[in-house]
């Protein structure tokens, strides 16, 4: 029959594994979210700086576009048509070429170990 002492240091030990699993646990989420967190943040000051350059660049390709044909609107249209076509691209391959890749993304930072 075991004894009192050794069912008592095995309850203590249980108790420790449990509180000590517990906290691993807090850790690794704390640490994943905050990876996350610093990714999508990231990631957002990369897209600002992307957009902000792709806003600029349109203004020029207007503006010299405009310049070639000789009046001051003509170029503006040109551009604007070049966004329709990509957007009417990324409408129709979304799934493809925008969704997958991000849930791919999100499920690859979630699971990531190191």
């Amino acid at each position: 029959m075991p004894d009192h002492s050794e069912i008592e240091e095995l309850t203590k030990s249980i108790g420790r594994y449990a509180h000590n699993s517990f906290e691993l646990a807090k850790l690794e989420a704390t640490e994943r979210g905050s990876v996350i967190g610093a990714g999508l943040v990231s990631g957002f000051m990369i897209i600002l700086i992307c957009i902000l350059f792709l806003f600029f660049i349109s203004l020029w390709a207007g503006f010299y576009l405009s310049a070639k044909m000789g009046d001051s609107y003509s170029g503006f249209p040109i551009v604007a048509g070049i966004y329709l076509v990509l957007g009417i691209v990324l409408l129709t391959n979304r799934k493809k070429l925008i969704e997958m890749p991000l849930c791919n993304s999100f499920i690859k930072k979630i699971y990531n170990k190191n």
